[in-house]
């Protein structure tokens, strides 16, 4: 089996990223890198000596930041060994690419020792089955899906280079991938994220803020998220190797706090790719608002608030990736009750809230599209979990997650999953039934591995 496929999530939203980079010496006449602006992350805590157990310490990172994206192509392997060519590269990139960096990434992509460009037959890259494709590549036309088992190359663009606060690997590779994929009127497709997308819309993860701003955006990496066995979530970052970091997660947390802790877990992560090197650290209301590409009247908190964060070390799941990981601890607990309230203040208002967001509506709709797929995954074996709307005893309606025993027609019957906020006639475990009218989205887990569906985490992870 090919190694890469060993990449899938048991749960979650999208595979990891897996990369193993070797350290060379730069080749006589190589153009040099850019230098960092900043010392290296994974530098050491301070210059006045070790620190005691119970102080301040340093984050053990990767050794360096590392990138990986491919690109689908009908171009055969004739035509691309000049259009790969670092110089052709080099000569692609514009503002549109890498914003007002463009001099310093041509340099890093002329530099052989950082970046590299190898075109693999697709068959020996081994895309995900052609059944998820409506689901990962969910942004192409039905004939644009159909073309994509039929491009007979891959373009694989690496990159990779210490880490630091201007995070040269990362802009270099999202800005030589987008050229390249809108050069070749190409799909890209991320292992991180299970996601294939056609040249404009993966030009949109471009990073072209400066090189003096945060290069992390949550579109860039992907947060996996799932219920565990005992009801509470587990929330697992993909794609900090990117940033030169290591991946966290959070274990515990309420099923109705996903919306917190996505937004959470994403200040985290903001944080670490700004060159984050110590725990533990603070973090703020408005650094959480940075990293979700929002503002604190957005969020309708209060600006100030802060939650101290450690980062401590944690034990592997089956199916986690072989990334370096390590888990949140928030406000003096893994669960981050503590930090959510401090932070974000009352459940229920935020739960109130989040009903009639625009995104969510339009995720609505395509929940119900999708019902007659979700019947027939969990009539083939597939575990299934809906979320429904439930109406509050007073007023107003609350979306919950329910774990599917059975369907038939246009309901599905199983156990609610969530501690209700608004309905406080229900209780986890409650047996319910999510009709197809009331449908807000839906997460299927096949026996693989493979996951489907769940755009309101992703979206709730957003806001």
């Amino acid at each position: 089996m090919n190694p890469r496929t060993g990449y899938l999530l048991l749960g979650g939203l999208v595979l990891a990223l897996g990369v193993v980079v070797v350290v060379s010496l730069p080749r006589d006449g190589a153009p040099a890198p850019p230098s960092p602006e900043v010392g290296p992350l994974g530098s050491a805590a301070s210059a006045d000596g070790p620190r005691d157990a119970g102080g301040p310490r340093t984050l053990d990172h990767p050794l360096e930041a590392a990138f990986e994206m491919a690109i689908l192509t009908d171009r055969t392997e004739a035509d691309l060994l000049p259009i790969v060519d670092a110089k052709h590269v080099a000569s692609l990139l514009g503002s549109a690419h890498c914003g007002t960096s463009c001099e310093r990434v041509r340099a890093f992509v002329l530099d052989k020792q950082r970046f590299d460009t190898e075109i693999i037959r697709t068959d020996d890259w081994q895309l995900p089955p052609e059944a998820s494709f409506p689901t990962i590549a969910k942004g192409l036309t039905p004939e644009q899906r159909a073309s994509l088992k039929n491009l007979p190359n891959v373009v694989v663009v690496r990159a990779h280079a210490p880490a630091d606060r201007a995070q040269w690997a990362a802009r270099a590779g999202f800005a030589a991938t987008a050229a390249l994929a809108e050069h070749l009127r190409g799909y890209v497709y991320d292992e991180v994220s299970r996601r294939i997308e056609d040249a404009p819309a993966f030009a949109t993860h471009a990073i072209r803020e400066p090189e003096s701003e945060s290069a992390f955006r949550p579109d860039r990496v992907v947060i996996h998220q799932y219920r565990q066995d005992d009801g509470t979530l587990r929330l697992l970052s993909l794609g900090m190797a990117r940033f030169g970091t290591v991946d966290v997660e959070i274990r515990g947390g309420a099923l109705v706090d996903s919306t917190r802790l996505g937004l959470l877990l994403n200040g985290v992560l903001w944080r670490l790719a700004s060159g984050q090197t110590t725990t533990p650290f603070s973090v703020a209301i408005d650094d959480i608002a940075r990293a979700n590409q929002t503002s604190t009247k957005e969020l309708a908190v209060t600006r100030g608030a802060t939650t101290e964060i450690d980062l401590v070390e944690t034990e592997r799941v089956e199916g986690d990736p072989e990334n370096e990981m390590l888990r949140v601890v928030a406000g003096g607990s893994e669960s981050c009750d503590a930090a959510l309230r401090a932070l974000f203040g009352s459940t229920t208002d935020i739960v109130a809230r989040a009903e009639d967001a625009p995104e969510l509506v339009a995720i609505r709709l395509r929940a119900g599209k999708a019902w007659p797929r979700v019947v027939q995954a969990r009539q083939s074996g597939a575990s299934v979990m809906l979320k429904g709307r439930f109406r509050a005893p007073d007023a107003g309606a609350e979306s919950m997650w329910v774990d599917v025993a059975s369907c038939a027609g246009d309901a599905c019957t199983g156990a609610l999953t969530n501690s209700p906020v608004l309905v406080t006639d229900l209780e986890p475990g409650t047996r319910v039934k999510v009709e197809r009218a009331d449908l807000v989205d839906y997460l299927i887990r096949w026996p693989d591995g493979g996951v489907e569906g769940g755009e309101s985490i992703a979206a709730l992870s957003r806001r």
